[in-house]
């Protein structure tokens, strides 16, 4: 693997292999559910021999970024370099990680932030490879910037864009594997459509050779409801939600469409008692009101009924 890292004499552990740029990256979200904001990782793997990484940039074709709450200096993400290389015996000569901070270098609102890579921590096995080769700890040093921008058009998606900084020299070390990990925090919202997402990454070597990669993700989507409109009729009226209920709990009355919407509560469960008498506060003893989606009709988008059903639309 060749990738740009602290500069550094180490001298060749096997004669030079031809170049080549074949880069893996691996997109996953902690939630796709349509509407829902989540947190996404990216893994990236550069193969053996492979040219070094100049700079990589992610597309969202849907959806949208919201950096309402954003200021300077907030720590927004993290990531991990991960250093793998053995001698041609096999003995291991750096087995480690450097784990970064992604800090906000500054907001451009409303559409996208500046983001910093710092270096939060370095394992020994890293300090002691780079020291070795005459390099030093990269511990402190910002080691690559970013900008996350949305296309502020609604549900247009946005981009992540990650560079090496001037400061980080490269290196060219054959069969050196690195993996390259980033975690960003919930600032991207799925598209409340649902349907299929799609993430393209497309990442330049410093010999400006290209790589491009496409990934399809489906979106799950549950038919909209009003919370607390338990009989399902696409209006909400407290008396006549907590007697559809109770008589679901005790008189074996009909089952209802969309549990989610039972949810008065939003515990995540469906008790037709406790969550009748919680209408009941809302009606008349001026009780808090529901969760969203309420008053009007929605997606469940905090997924506090993530284990109940919806199986019909019952918004009008």
């Amino acid at each position: 693997m060749r990738i740009a890292i602290i500069a550094m004499a180490i001298p060749l552990l096997c004669s030079p292999a031809v170049a080549q740029f074949t880069p893996e990256v691996t997109t996953t979200f902690a939630d796709l559910t349509a509407g829902a904001s989540t947190t996404f990782t990216q893994e990236f793997v550069w193969l053996p021999d492979d040219e070094i990484i100049q700079q990589y940039v992610t597309y969202f074709d849907r959806g949208a970024f919201d950096f309402t709450d954003v200021e300077a200096a907030d720590v927004v993400g993290s990531a991990t370099l991960h250093f793998f290389l053995a001698d041609p015996a096999g003995a291991v000569l750096v087995d480690g990680d450097v784990t970064l901070d992604v800090i906000v270098d500054a907001v451009d609102p409303p559409d996208g932030v500046c983001v910093y890579f710092e270096a939060t921590a370095v394992d020994d096995s890293v300090v002691d490879f780079l020291e070795s080769g005459g390099g030093v700890s990269p511990l402190g040093e910002t080691l690559f910037l970013g900008f996350l921008a949305d296309n502020e058009q609604d549900d247009d998606g946005g981009e992540f864009e990650v560079q090496q900084d001037q400061g980080f020299s490269p290196g060219d070390i054959n069969g050196l594997d690195v993996t390259f990990t980033c975690t960003i925090d919930p600032f991207y919202s799925h598209s409340p459509d649902g349907g299929t997402l799609e993430v393209t990454t497309d990442q330049e070597s410093v010999d400006t050779t290209q790589s491009s990669t496409v990934e399809l993700f489906e979106l799950e989507t549950t038919p909209p409801f009003i919370r607390g409109d338990c009989d399902g009729n696409g209006v909400f009226f407290a008396l006549l939600d907590a007697l559809y209920a109770l008589d679901f709990q005790f008189n074996a009355g009909p089952e209802p469409v969309c549990f989610k919407a039972c949810d008065a509560d939003g515990n995540g469960e469906v008790f037709a008692l406790l969550d009748a008498l919680y209408l009941l506060q809302f009606q008349f003893t001026a009780g808090p009101a529901m969760a969203a989606p309420f008053p009007d009709c929605g997606a469940d988008v905090d997924d506090l009924s993530p284990d109940l059903t919806c199986d019909l639309d019952t918004c009008l």
